[in-house]
């Protein structure tokens, strides 16, 4: 008798919990923002406004850092795409700042390096999901030369796709 009802007790545990579980997913599905299996980053107005080097570098580290930050969501096939669209890159240098694409949220003070696009997330079938425009800042490494090596900028930049692919999940609803 203790061994049935002890079953039983397992039995409707373990019932409820595929429930739960299947209601979670049917929600995310629902919402229309299944799994991600692909990502594309397009740096052509960043690299349109002049900055091939900043360009090649976004187009290099951010793939990789959306894919860390999308891991929680991620499908081996047959998911969606999140597409980055990267319009402006900034970094403050001696006090100025050097300025490589155009941002539509402007910048916010002196003394902050940021990055500026906008997000798309689309469906299997390649439909858009939704869209969300994405504007982060970090603070400046305060480069003090008025000419930054390769490995300053580099470090900027790699920090900047870091917290902008942080942001993405969030941004898209995921």
């Amino acid at each position: 008798m203790t061994i049935m009802l002890i079953s039983r007790r397992a039995a409707l545990v373990s019932g409820a919990l595929s429930l739960a579980s299947l209601a979670t997913a049917g929600e995310s599905f629902a919402r229309g923002r299944g799994p991600v299996s692909a990502v594309r980053v397009d740096v052509g107005p960043l690299r349109a406004s002049g900055s091939t080097e900043f360009a090649d570098w976004v187009a290099q580290m951010l793939p990789d850092e959306l894919r860390k930050a999308l891991s929680r969501h991620w499908a081996a096939s047959g998911g969606g795409t999140v597409v980055a669209q990267i319009n402006a890159v900034q970094l403050r240098v001696s006090g100025n700042r050097s300025a490589i694409g155009r941002s539509r949220a402007g910048s916010r003070n002196n003394r902050t390096d940021t990055i500026d696009g906008d997000l798309s997330l689309l469906d299997a079938s390649g439909r858009t999901i939704t869209r969300a425009h994405l504007f982060t800042t970090r603070p400046s490494l305060g480069i003090s030369s008025a000419a930054p090596g390769e490995n300053e900028r580099r470090l900027s930049v790699s920090a900047l796709c870091q917290i902008f692919a942080h942001w993405t999940p969030g941004r898209l609803g995921l």
